[in-house]
């Protein structure tokens, strides 16, 4: 595939999770079944083609310390994401959950940006 089909691939599922994620922030408790369910299976869906990016593309080329460095604050901030998701959805909801939901948001949206660059946009 190429390379430009696969950004715009990556950019439309990090939209589309990010969009329905503010969807259901703004529709609040209880959470529509749909919405709610797309939200999870297209983040997952996200995070399984950004692996397999990301794999091929390591796989070619040699990475740095720093495209190491935001890999690992994605995964962590993806891990974040997924349990106090996890949390938000099984009504332990607390200003603490929701807190680290939408600071591992910020964390991962910023990692997510650097590893694009350098992956789509840096000539190797």
């Amino acid at each position: 595939m190429e390379l430009g089909v696969k950004f715009i691939i990556s950019i439309g599922l990090f939209l589309i999770v990010l969009a329905l994620g503010f969807i259901l922030n703004k529709v609040g408790k209880p959470y529509n079944d749909a919405l709610f369910n797309a939200h999870k299976l297209i983040s997952l869906g996200m995070v399984v083609y950004l692996s397999y990016v990301i794999y091929n593309f390591a796989k070619l080329n040699d990475l740095n310390f720093n495209l190491y460095f935001f890999i690992s604050l994605a995964v962590l901030s993806l891990i974040a994401l997924f349990v106090s998701g996890a949390f938000l959805s099984m009504d332990r909801m607390s200003k603490l959950t929701l807190n680290i939901h939408r600071l591992s948001t910020g964390s991962f949206t910023i990692s997510l940006i650097i590893v694009l660059y350098r992956v789509f946009l840096v000539k190797h």
